[in-house]
């Protein structure tokens, strides 16, 4: 499906340093209904920084502007399959206890690890919970952080996980 291309592309392009504002345009186009990032500036170093709750394409290339020469960039287009289309279900989720701490990136004791998802999770979510911020509260924040690269890949769908340590 173009959905699948357009995110292979993505990976291949971040990896290789060539992602461009058509592909950003492009990823809008088929997955619509909101978007979100996390970057860091340099490989390897500092903090991820988070953005979140873009609804327009013109939201997502202003921040684009400001993050285009940055070396890690991990951005999700969501296509709403769960879940209410607001800026409250986009992508990335903060690992935390409750559901407002991990969509408002604000969970107790700071920022440390970070979760995107790509799929469907048919047992979670509701009309205005996406599965993927229920599945992060419900499952991901209460596995061990050693464990939860080994839990997802049991899982359907693809993932990307920023643990405490900045690694995905």
């Amino acid at each position: 499906a173009l959905t699948n291309v357009l995110h292979a592309l993505a990976d291949f392009c971040v990896k290789h340093n060539i992602l461009t504002e058509q592909h950003i345009k492009d990823m809008h186009k088929a997955n619509s209904h909101g978007a979100g990032f996390a970057f860091r500036k340099e490989m390897g170093k500092g903090s991820w920084e988070v953005a979140k709750g873009f609804m327009t394409i013109e939201e997502i290339l202003i921040l684009w502007e400001e993050i285009k020469e940055f070396d890690e960039i991990i951005g999700h287009f969501r296509l709403a399959t769960h879940g209410s289309i607001t800026a409250f279900n986009c992508h990335p989720f903060a690992i935390a206890d409750t559901l407002d701490e991990s969509v408002n990136m604000n969970p107790k004791g700071g920022l440390k690890a970070l979760f995107f998802h790509n799929g469907i999770l048919h047992e979670f979510g509701s009309k205005s919970v996406s599965d993927s911020a229920d599945f992060c509260v419900k499952v991901v924040s209460k596995v061990p952080e050693h464990a939860v690269r080994s839990v997802l890949k049991s899982v359907t769908g693809k993932f990307a996980y920023i643990g405490t340590d900045g690694r995905v």
